[in-house]
């Protein structure tokens, strides 16, 4: 059987995992990360959800194929709600920031010292924010690069952190600190996605259009100076 091939999303995702001997992927629609992981570590457990029942049925099917199921247990349930046994890491991945912070909160107390593995779709400055203010601290921050778009990952741990400034939240206080591989070509793509919609919102003339132009004018500065100390 052919080994699966992640692409660097999923990769990166399952770099940060590290060698936690039991993991969880919350919304793991086809299984792909959960199907590696256990590949990868045989001495690995873990356990899959998706609110999802058909997305769940995929993750079934793909692990019954490789022959994974004995090591893995699957539930359909909505956020940490199926994790009822402590694990070491927990993945939750694909989704807005708002929601996989509602999502830490809501299952706060199932989380004990997991590893968070956590990979926002939108508003990655807000889920930082929040973090730090509610109880988390940033371990590590990585990028990955899929299918034309940057997507930040944040490694987080429950503890006590101070709070973020906003240009941090916004940059990513690990990946200031470490400018690692991508980070350059990450700060020029969110300069680009910023120039469009600038360019739209200059056109309205609301009190709501004039406060994201300068939301945005504000980003766009700071992802200007992080460029200029940032290696290419």
């Amino acid at each position: 059987m052919r080994d699966l091939v992640l692409d660097e999303r999923l990769e990166t995702l399952a770099a940060l995992v590290g060698d936690a001997a039991t993991a969880a992927d919350i919304g793991a629609d086809h299984g792909l990360l959960a199907c590696a992981l256990l590949e990868r570590m045989p001495a690995r457990r873990m356990i899959v959800s998706d609110i999802s029942a058909p997305s769940l049925d995929k993750a079934r099917r793909l692990l019954g194929e490789r022959g994974l199921l004995k090591r893995a247990r699957l539930c359909v349930a909505d956020g940490l709600s199926g994790l009822d046994v402590p694990v070491e890491a927990i993945v939750i991945a694909g989704m807005g920031g708002g929601t996989i912070r509602a999502i830490l909160e809501t299952g706060r107390d199932r989380i004990g010292n997991a590893r968070l593995v956590l990979q926002p779709n939108l508003d990655a400055d807000r889920l930082r924010a929040d973090l730090c203010a509610g109880g988390f601290v940033i371990e590590d921050e990585r990028v990955a690069l899929c299918a034309g778009r940057y997507y930040p990952i944040i490694c987080a741990r429950q503890g006590v952190s101070a709070p973020l400034a906003a240009r941090e939240a916004f940059l990513g206080p690990v990946l200031l600190r470490t400018r690692p591989a991508r980070y350059a070509d990450y700060l020029a793509w969110m300069r680009g996605v910023r120039l469009g919609e600038l360019a739209r919102v200059r056109q309205g003339r609301s009190e709501r259009a004039q406060a994201r132009r300068r939301e945005l004018d504000e980003q766009i500065a700071w992802i200007e100076e992080a460029l200029a100390w940032t290696p290419r």
